[in-house]
């Protein structure tokens, strides 16, 4: 698949504004004739990791085995961080379900509570 064509596509894939502006400059300077790993290690908001992964595959003739490794990274780097945030959600979860049941449970005996001490 041409360079440019993958471009465009991964473009059309995203609905973020930072990441089409960033692959429409990307395809405009490969059409001029630059290496891919230049616009985006120029770019700011792409990690370092991709421009300097993409340089490595572009010099080495095996940018897709360069992409692969870096899309099994950043999987990787995406269960990693999913996990985390569960975990740090989890006690907040709990707490505020205690809190839930403890009303619950008010709710429930005070007005036991009340009929019987009037006897």
């Amino acid at each position: 698949m041409p360079i440019l064509t993958a471009l465009e596509i991964s473009r059309s894939a995203t609905n973020n504004i930072i990441f089409k502006d960033a692959f429409d400059i990307a395809a405009k300077k490969v059409e001029k004739g630059f290496p891919l790993s230049d616009p985006l290690l120029e770019n700011k908001m792409m990690p370092a990791i991709l421009g300097q992964m993409v340089a490595i595959g572009e010099h080495t003739g095996k940018l897709g085995d360069s992409l692969t490794k870096l899309s099994h990274y950043f999987e990787t780097e995406a269960d990693i961080a999913v996990r985390t945030l569960t975990t740090l959600i989890e006690p907040l979860i709990m707490v505020v379900l205690g809190v839930g049941v403890g009303f619950l449970v008010l709710a429930v005996l005070l007005p036991i509570y009340s009929l019987t001490s009037k006897f």
